[in-house]
């Protein structure tokens, strides 16, 4: 099962961030996998990352899973979701080699 969520700004009612969870076979019954996180960037700062990243996490617990893990990147874009990861306690569990353009993926995981 997919489940998305969309964050959008009072104002103007346009989209400013988006999450969602997913799940692999393999992992299905111990772990829920966030997937198209992200905010607009007139957004960032704003607290719209942690709102639907802690509505995320209690979906997951809710669902009775174990972890939740997400794939990230060291991507200079992605600097400022780093920081947040690390400060929810997202760990670092593995990571590939860098690519042609030297980013490399990095997999992280929250114990819930």
């Amino acid at each position: 099962d997919m489940q998305y969520w969309v964050a959008r700004d009072p104002g103007s009612d346009n989209v400013v961030g988006t999450a969602g969870l997913y799940h692999y076979a393999e992992d299905k019954h111990e772990a829920a996998w966030l997937g198209w996180f992200g905010v607009v960037e007139e957004a960032r700062g704003a607290g719209v990352g942690r709102e639907l990243l802690q509505g995320a996490i209690d979906e997951a617990r809710a669902r009775g899973k174990k972890f939740l893990r997400l794939f990230t990147s060291d991507d200079p874009a992605e600097a400022r979701a780093q920081v947040m990861y690390e400060a929810r306690g997202f760990r670092v569990v593995g990571c590939t080699p860098p690519d042609a353009d030297g980013i490399k993926i990095y997999y992280r995981e929250l114990a819930l």
